[in-house]
């Protein structure tokens, strides 16, 4: 009897059972889990209608049992690696490259005054933020977890009261607010682009904010249903961002050879505003356009070859 149960505990221990699985899948689900605990379920049970040979009590059997199940959970528990190097590239260039790069230069120029502050102002907060991505990936591969800025003060603070005020500041005063307009703005272009009558139509009309959540119901849904397709139309659209980019880059260039100079020669140095805070200004702006390189730590879990 002894050896025939140790080799009932030897087909439905916790070693045995994960083997299985990741010689099955690789990786882990909610449905292995299930799994686990219905092997476990059916050891237990299996157990306890047995007599014990020194005719000890089994009753440790159940408390066992429920600590193997909750150390499954915390092994399964675990993201899929379904991002490799060309999605987390579209990804950054794509929060990146969004429409604050493309409504933030008229502020920028009006707060600077002439193309050449523009440039430095441009410089200089490029510069900062190049600086700020690199801490960030630093901190990424040290605590490989998900997350993004709440993993890292949490694992830093001694009390994680700073972490949850941090995330709850963030949703209720940032990303929503962020999102929301993000999203007024493709419900205008879209409009624009689908209606010839709505070229002059208001960011607070009814139909541009029934277009926005229709736009924010749309990725929720995609997001949901797997990040890797959420992925891959980052991917394309990130394509298509740069190829704008790079016809607009070369029209400019054409425009150049040409011999129209006029903007260069004649706006290139402009007396810096009078208001002093204007060139205070033009920085935020600029700031808020480069924001986005922290992205990728929100999903840290979910790359392939974090280190990389």
């Amino acid at each position: 009897m002894d050896s025939n149960e140790n080799d009932f505990k030897r087909r439905t221990s916790l070693s045995s059972s994960l083997r299985r699985l990741q010689k099955r899948h690789g990786t882990m689900s909610a449905g292995d889990l299930e799994l686990i605990q219905h092997d476990y379920a059916q050891n237990e049970t299996d157990v306890e209608c047995r007599p014990n040979p020194d005719g000890k009590s089994r009753d440790n059997v159940h408390h066992s049992s429920e600590s193997k199940v909750s150390k499954a959970k915390e092994k399964l528990l675990v993201f899929r690696r379904n991002f490799g190097p060309l999605h987390c590239t579209a990804i950054l260039l794509g929060v990146l490259i969004s429409f604050g790069s493309l409504f933030s230069v008229r502020e920028i120029f009006v707060n600077c005054g002439g193309l050449l502050p523009a440039l430095l102002v441009w410089l200089s907060a490029g510069a900062m933020m190049f600086v700020g991505a690199q801490c960030y990936s630093e901190l990424a591969t040290s605590i490989p977890k998900s997350g993004g800025d709440f993993v890292y003060l949490y694992h830093a603070l001694p009390t994680p009261m700073p972490a949850f005020m941090q995330v709850w500041m963030g949703l209720v005063m940032g990303s929503g607010a962020t999102i929301s307009a993000l999203a007024r703005m493709g419900g205008v272009q879209f409009l624009k682009l689908v209606c010839r009558r709505c070229d002059d139509i208001d960011r607070s009309s009814p139909l541009v904010i029934l277009v926005a959540a229709l736009i924010i119901c749309l990725l929720i849904m995609m997001h949901c249903r797997s990040s890797l397709i959420s992925a891959w139309v980052q991917v394309i659209l990130t394509c298509i961002k740069l190829v704008s980019f790079t016809f607009i880059i070369v029209l400019g260039f054409v425009h150049l050879a040409t011999g129209r100079t006029s903007n260069l020669s004649e706006n290139l140095w402009y007396p810096l505003p009078t208001n002093e805070a204007s060139p205070m200004v033009a920085f935020a702006v600029t700031s808020m356009s480069f924001s986005g390189w922290q992205t990728l730590s929100f999903v840290t879990e979910e790359i392939k070859k974090t280190e990389r």
